[in-house]
């Protein structure tokens, strides 16, 4: 399965690191420098852009994933046409 995170913060790199450990391919998009560490996660593909630009997903090719997580560090969730984002 492929699979997009967005945010590369500590909760992005170990859903990764969980991720490819049961062999999925994944896509990190960081867009803040700090957070942009591909060394921490080398089996991941990296992209620097910011995943709330149309244009940066269409970039990464995300509609090429089964599925696309977003994380922010934060207890809060956001109902999307019937799924749950956090």
């Amino acid at each position: 399965m492929r699979i997009a995170i967005a945010s590369a913060g500590a909760g992005g790199r170990s859903i990764a690191q969980t991720l490819l450990a049961l062999s999925h391919r994944v896509l990190l998009i960081e867009s803040r420098k700090q957070a942009y560490r591909p060394e921490q996660v080398p089996a991941a593909d990296w992209m620097w852009a910011d995943a709330c630009e149309l244009a940066s997903r269409e970039g990464a090719g995300m509609d090429g994933c089964d599925v696309a997580v977003a994380t922010t560090g934060r207890d809060k969730f956001v109902k999307f046409e019937g799924c749950y984002h956090g």
